[in-house]
């Protein structure tokens, strides 16, 4: 499986998607896909680190790097993505002196002063000072990928003659860090925006340059002659540029138009990005060119692209993503889908996803995909299924408790008086994650998790989920007893015996009970209840009635007697501290039945049946009622768009009475174009 290196210097991260076809994608993802890159290196972001969106960082399937200017604003920056699939950065540093800190450590800890296991290497020798300077704007990313290093930068432009002695100290480090990278034996890829076209052919103003300037030849120049130097066929060049390789006598190969002139339709411009390799590894590469159809920016994109297999010496070849990635991940080049990253090397503190305001986040295809961290409990054999291994704690790409840094690396680190740690400067990962003890059953290690467990022991209906009831074990809390009282049950008289309830009984369904007015009786006599569960709907008709009319106001006498339409309430009042649940309020809607059975008094005899008759013509009464205050929401919505869309009526002639007619003014002014009503005579 190939892989494909593109470097493009965008003129601004969101510039692209001002051009086709970006504007019509509006994501990273599809611009990623659409430029076929497996590493994408950006220069020029023109953003700070508190610009940084969501959609920049969080691109799925990607991991990304940045590095942004220390004191400049809003000026030059370099971000490098990786597809995760193909490649997993091993390491990563901002700059190229080594001089800046690693992220969560100390400024006073550089990369040069961590151990040799955790540096990249290569540094030049350079005061603290200059190494400062040269690494404030911004400008350069250096990833480790195991089977080679990469270096993504943006050299400064040759537009200031103030800045030619920082431009020149730049460059001169840069090709510095990359000569001693190789002679450590490592292979290098560097790929940016040089901002040096490297001879006459890769410049359509050379010869106007070498006027103006009195060249001879147009790489006597400074910066030239150490690009050149830098470069095979020179015999002290080391790396090798592979669009001119491939393409040795191609002219018009430009990859950066000046936008001031309008010099892109006409091809008047210069070949200042590049795709460099170390001379080892020339016969990695396969294909390599420029994409000047991709619009964008004032550059265009230039891509080097990889063998899926590629030659070790002795004669014998290997997998590609074999290489560049940590050893077990990829065999063969088929990824292994027992690999556990953690266990053989952490992911770069570096990446864009461990950023305090984006390691928490997760993407709706990740909610269902990964676990919940801390609450879920842990089945027999501890075995879940995640990527750590550790029972339902997440992998550090995941919860971002890495950002931080790694537990066994910290506490490493804080048992070395070479790094100085700041106390209580990292904290681990947090205190619910869930560990099996010896009879298979989970337990939360924190008190955050002891609630939800408590609370689902007693809920009605289906309490335990699946996954809960598969463990032997789960330690609840005693069921609590819950009382009836005999006033507030519906269709109970008085001196009948009441109605325990134990916790094992909850989740049966409670039968449909009638309205009782008693239960309004004791909320007036001070009676501990729960407060009204009028908010919830009770049924179907809930839903229709308008809204702050749950009570229909009947004839006087006809309100000691229980409607079809009263609710009925039951109350189930229990002890909360004691690890139940909070006390329970069943609402139901009987219709229907206005039997006088749920009254506390004797049934009426045959004198009172006159009274009896009244009361039910009441009760009919207000159900009528009801219903004429029952709405469609689905008519009274699709009734308030057509209003919302109609065509207003013309207002009626005064005179006449008849609807208007509207003209509108041609004549020229400052009325042109207003419209206006008329009669229609």
């Amino acid at each position: 499986m190939a892989v494909r290196i593109t470097t493009w210097n965008v003129n601004g991260i969101r510039n692209p998607f001002a051009y086709q076809p970006w504007i019509d994608l509006r994501t990273y993802a599809a611009m990623f896909e659409t430029l076929e890159a497996d590493i994408i290196v950006f220069q020029e972001l023109k953003i700070q680190k508190r610009d940084l969106k969501d959609d920049m960082v969080l691109v799925p399937g990607w991991d990304c790097y940045f590095t942004f200017p220390k004191h400049k604003k809003g000026y030059s920056g370099v971000a490098i993505y990786t597809r995760q699939a193909k490649v997993t950065p091993m390491k990563a540093e901002e700059g190229i002196t080594g001089i800046l800190s690693p992220v969560g450590l100390p400024t006073a800890i550089s990369y040069l002063s961590l151990p040799p296991s955790e540096q990249i290497g290569g540094y030049p020798d350079l005061s603290r000072e200059d190494a400062l300077l040269l690494d404030s704007e911004g400008r350069a990313l250096v990833l480790d990928l195991g089977a080679f290093v990469l270096i993504g930068a943006y050299c400064p432009a040759n537009r200031d003659v103030t800045r030619d002695d920082f431009r020149h100290e730049f460059v001169r480090v840069l090709l510095e860090r990359c000569r001693n990278l190789i002679k450590m034996g490592r292979k290098v890829v560097l790929t940016g925006d040089l901002n040096i076209a490297r001879d006459e052919i890769d410049s359509a103003h050379a010869k106007d340059v070498m006027r103006q300037q009195g060249l001879k030849d147009f790489k006597d120049t400074p910066v030239r002659q150490m690009f050149h130097r830098f470069l095979e066929p020179h015999p002290e060049g080391v790396m090798v540029d592979l669009c001119r390789e491939r393409w040795p006598d191609r002219r018009g190969m430009y990859t950066c138009w000046e936008q001031r002139i309008q010099a892109r339709p006409g091809n008047y411009g210069a070949r200042i990005d590049y795709v460099l390799c170390s001379s080892d590894v020339r016969t990695w590469f396969c294909d390599a060119n420029i994409q000047e159809g991709l619009m964008g920016s004032d550059h265009c994109p230039v891509y080097a692209t990889l063998h899926s297999e590629v030659p070790l010496g002795d004669g014998e070849t290997t997998h590609l993503l074999d290489i560049l990635n940590p050893k077990g991940k990829f065999i063969n080049g088929v990824e292994q889908s027992e690999f556990q990253l953690s266990k053989v090397c952490q992911q770069p503190k570096l990446s864009g996803r461990l950023l305090p305001e984006f390691a928490t986040r997760r993407s709706i295809k990740d909610m269902f995909s990964r676990k919940a961290s801390g609450s879920s409990l842990t089945p027999p054999g501890g075995d879940t299924g995640g990527a750590t291994g550790r029972g339902a704690i997440q992998s550090p790409q995941d919860t971002g408790s890495q950002l931080e840094g790694d537990p066994s690396l910290l506490a490493d680190m804080a048992g070395s008086s070479k790094y100085n740690l700041e106390p209580n400067r990292f904290k681990s990962g947090s205190g619910g994650t869930t560990t099996p003890d010896n009879t298979g059953s989970a337990h939360s290690s924190g008190d955050d998790h002891k609630e939800p467990v408590e609370r689902a022991a007693v809920a009605s209906g289906n309490a335990l989920s699946a996954n809960q009831t598969t463990f032997s074990e789960v330690k609840l809390p005693a069921p609590a007893v819950l009382v009836r009282r005999d006033s507030q049950i519906s269709g109970t008289k008085r001196g009948a015996p009441r109605q325990v309830v134990t916790g094992s009984q909850v989740s049966a369904p409670p039968k449909r009970l009638k309205a009782s007015s008693s239960v309004t009786s004791n909320a007036a006599s001070g009676a501990k209840s729960n407060p009204p569960a009028a908010s919830k709907q009770a049924s179907l008709a809930g839903f229709f009635r308008i809204q702050g009319s749950s009570r229909v106001n009947g004839p006087p006498d006809s309100a000691q007697s229980s409607s079809s339409t009263q609710m009925s309430t039951t109350v189930l009042s229990g002890d909360e501290s004691a690890g139940g649940s909070p006390a329970l309020a069943q609402t139901s809607m009987d219709e229907g039945n206005t039997n006088a059975d749920c009254r506390d008094e004797p049934t009426p005899d045959k004198d009172s049946d006159q009274e009896s008759e009244d009361q039910d013509t009441g009760a009919k009464g207000a159900n009528t009622e009801l219903e004429d205050k029952m709405h469609d929401p689905v008519a009274e919505s699709k009734e308030s768009w057509l209003r919302l869309f109609t065509k207003k009526q013309p207002p009626r002639c005064e005179g006449h009475g008849e609807p208007c007619k509207m003209l509108t003014t041609k004549k020229a002014g400052q009325n042109c174009g207003r419209a206006f009503w008329i009669c229609a005579r």
